[in-house]
């Protein structure tokens, strides 16, 4: 699977999470009912076609349905989304390829439809746009075939049981709208971000994993 380098240079990301603004109109199910886990007619088990699952730890603040509403609608793919939360434990996201049709009740989960965007709201470029999506938000971004790429690159493996594969793109941010930018056009492109920060990460010349891994060390 492809995977996007994002180089952190900054210092300090602020403590606090900004308001994410709202993508889409959000709809229960056809049935009705939103509070449960999301079901899918016509798929395994009526679990339907997930995309991609993220959990959240204790007091991690990204660990929101405000979050997991964003992921879903930054994603060209995804139809709809489930949110389970325990209290004082952890938090689930799954992203949904094939829309929801009902639910299975389950305390502590919401399963919502992705309806209508919000007026203004404007859908980030698929894949094969990654590149210009990237140049048109971040100062420094560089593609295989670029002159920079292999020196923006720089990675040795030491390890045997690390696969290496080049990513697709190296993006390096200078500050939070940067990396918030750069996840934007990963999302939207339906791939992974590995990143690596600070100067351990830069001395060894740190890399992404093979198999799509995601890497954040911020």
């Amino acid at each position: 699977m492809a995977v996007v380098a994002v180089l952190a240079v900054l210092a300090q990301l602020p403590p606090q999470v900004p308001t994410q603004p709202k993508t889409h109109h959000w709809l229960t199910p056809a049935v009705g009912q939103s509070g449960g886990v999301c079901r899918a007619t016509g798929t395994a088990k009526e679990h339907g076609d997930i995309i991609e699952i993220k959990e959240w730890g204790r007091g991690d603040p990204l660990g929101t349905e405000e979050t997991c509403a964003t992921k879903c609608g930054r994603s060209s793919r995804c139809k709809g989304y489930e949110f389970y939360s325990v209290p004082k434990s952890f938090s689930r996201c799954e992203l949904h390829a094939k829309t929801p049709t009902h639910i299975a009740l389950r305390e502590g989960a919401t399963c919502k439809v992705k309806g209508a965007p919000m007026p203004g709201f404007v859908p980030l470029p698929p894949l094969a746009d990654l590149g210009p999506c990237l140049k048109a938000n971040l100062r420094e971004a560089h593609l295989p075939g670029d002159p920079e790429f292999r020196a923006a690159n720089k990675c040795r493996n030491r390890r045997g049981d690390i696969s290496n594969p080049d990513p697709v793109a190296v993006a390096r941010v200078h500050s939070v709208s940067e990396v918030e930018a750069a996840v934007q056009c990963v999302v939207a492109a339906g791939i992974d971000a590995c990143a690596r920060a600070g100067a351990h990460g830069f001395e060894n010349d740190a890399c992404c994993s093979g198999g799509g891994s995601a890497l954040t060390s911020l």
